[in-house]
């Protein structure tokens, strides 16, 4: 099966949603727990590593201190990959964390997640 969309693995959210809709339509009888012992532990380094990315990336928190460890872990974590596809899920994610952040630091109240753009188009993240 393959699934066009948005932008796949640049995508954390979107990355583990293409997954997901992969695998549990292949087999709607994979439990969620299997799911990520069988199939993310590839894609993310071990199964331990695959829940916390999951954690990570769907963790709504809007604490500056919350999203600055957090992405400080991604980062530290794909430095202790060897496989480029893990490493590049992990950047990934860091840099997704980075955005949320500049979003918070720039005022934004709700980061990310379903609700309207308006006004996102025109916020300036600033790379250090």
């Amino acid at each position: 099966m393959v699934i066009v969309g948005q932008v796949g693995a640049a995508s954390p959210q979107n990355d583990l949603n293409y997954l997901a809709f992969e695998d549990f339509t292949w087999n709607p009888r994979l439990s969620w727990d299997d799911w990520f012992a069988n199939r993310l532990p590839a894609i993310y380094g071990s199964e331990q590593l695959a829940r916390r990315f999951y954690e990570l990336a769907g963790d709504e928190t809007q604490s500056i201190e919350a999203l600055e460890s957090a992405r400080e872990e991604a980062l530290e974590l794909a430095t202790e990959l060897e496989d480029p596809r893990q490493i590049r899920r992990w950047k990934n994610l860091a840099e997704e964390l980075r955005r949320r952040l500049a979003l918070v630091n720039a005022g934004m109240t709700q980061p990310y997640g379903p609700g309207p753009l308006e006004g996102i188009e025109d916020v300036q993240l600033d790379y250090p």
